[in-house]
């Protein structure tokens, strides 16, 4: 009974420290550290709390309208691409000598 208690009581302890610590030590050198309030817990910001926050309304209005831009350029981009193209397509390249004997650009003295 003695050693099951002791091993029970090492194995609590064991339990205890394992929880207090942190998981994943891979670099002893890196820490983090939260902001503390004036109650001591960990300080955060509610989205909305302050005068001067944007609702989230007009920030995903926003972010919608950001999108929006970026797609509209992009689609330009692409449709100005396949325009240049087919026009490349369309016009027939011809040597300026043969565009000269067809129109008689040809310098006259």
């Amino acid at each position: 009974e003695e050693q099951v208690r002791r091993w029970q009581a090492w194995d609590q302890k064991v339990n205890k420290e394992e929880t207090d610590r942190p998981k994943f030590q891979s670099n002893a050198k890196k820490q983090v550290q939260f902001l503390k309030g004036e109650d001591g817990e960990p300080w955060v910001w509610v989205m909305g709390e302050h005068p001067e926050d944007q609702s989230i309304d007009s920030i995903l209005a926003e972010e919608a309208r950001q999108r929006a831009l970026s797609q509209a350029r992009e689609e330009a981009h692409q449709l100005r691409k396949s325009v240049e193209k087919e026009l490349t397509h369309l016009i027939d390249y011809k040597p300026l000598d043969s565009l000269e004997q067809k129109f008689d650009l040809s310098p006259k003295s």
